[in-house]
């Protein structure tokens, strides 16, 4: 065995020598793989003595060799040379791509940032489009990017992959009132704000954040509750006190949407008035459910026909 290892280390001393004048100016990642036999990483004399134990052997498509570094069919002195050429050398293992976030087929804004990941870091990337930022085994390409569909094609030392992307228009306009109602504790909807008013609803075209307050006109805050949830904006009186009769109140709407565009609105009710009296007809049938079993005071007002 001693022999053989003094003879191999001869041998790679003598190849080493020859090997000047064959080897191959910038020598690429695929060579360094090819001469890497054992594929641990470093080209070494355990790759030669691999070599040397297949000298003769024929390698085919069906079985191929690792050992036929040259890939010329046999395993020959060639071969023994190709490696002796970068003994020492390390080998950089393949990156291969992992992942992309964002999903390709999704939708993007215009200023977003698309995050790759491998399992190895990517060298000599490129991309057709955007800026690539290159961190160990992620790469973040950042836009901005224009409006519409996006083939983003990368590259690196060790393939290529293309990534299909939609970039929304960006939005620019900030949240519009749609509506805006007054509401009695029953849930029931009021033509303007009367002392029974317990809840306003403002409703926005899209959802936002921000906040709603209710004031006097002379600028006192009232107390209510007030929050802004999807595209609601809501205003309670839970414990503060209703609204007195009249008064003039406004609210004061501050609202953003998920695109950062914000808007401030002044919304001013005309002066609160007493509760609406709702009128029932009531007849010999509905006299006694109505007037006299009711709860709350009746007003009836009394009519003949001649």
């Amino acid at each position: 065995m001693r022999k053989l290892i003094c003879s191999l280390l001869t041998l790679s001393l003598t190849l080493s020598v020859f090997a000047a004048s064959y080897a191959e100016e910038g020598t690429d990642i695929d060579i360094l793989r090819a001469a890497d036999v054992n594929a641990d990483g470093t080209i070494s004399i355990l790759d030669l003595v691999q070599v040397a134990a297949d000298l003769g052997a024929t390698s085919t498509p069906e079985q191929p060799l690792n050992s036929d570094v040259n890939g010329d069919g046999t395993v020959n002195i060639l071969d023994l040379v190709f490696v002796a050429n970068h003994i020492g050398e390390t080998v950089r293992p393949p990156a291969v791509f992992v992942s992309a976030d964002p999903v390709p087929e999704s939708e993007l804004e215009v200023d977003d940032t698309i995050v790759l990941t491998f399992d190895n870091t990517p060298e000599a990337f490129t991309t057709s489009i955007g800026v690539a930022t290159v961190v160990d085994n992620t790469v973040t390409l950042s836009g901005p990017f224009d409006p519409g569909t996006l083939v983003l094609v990368v590259t690196w030392a060790d393939g290529t992959q293309t990534l299909r992307y939609t970039v929304r228009e960006p939005d620019t306009e900030p949240p519009q009132i749609t509506n805006v109602i007054a509401m009695d504790s029953d849930g029931n909807i009021e033509p303007q704000p009367t002392q029974n008013t317990t809840r306003f609803e403002i409703t926005f075209n899209e959802p936002a954040i921000g906040q709603v307050i209710l004031f006097t006109a002379a600028g006192t805050n009232v107390g209510w509750s007030g929050k802004i949830e999807g595209n609601k904006g809501i205003v309670e009186r839970r414990y503060a006190k209703a609204l007195e009769s009249g008064f003039t109140y406004i609210i004061e709407v501050y609202a953003i949407d998920t695109a950062g565009n914000e808007i401030g609105y002044t919304i001013t009710f005309p002066p609160v008035g007493e509760p609406p009296e709702i009128p029932i007809l009531v007849d010999d049938a509905t006299f006694d459910t109505v007037v006299l079993e009711s709860e709350l005071p009746v007003v009836v007002e009394f009519y003949a026909e001649w």
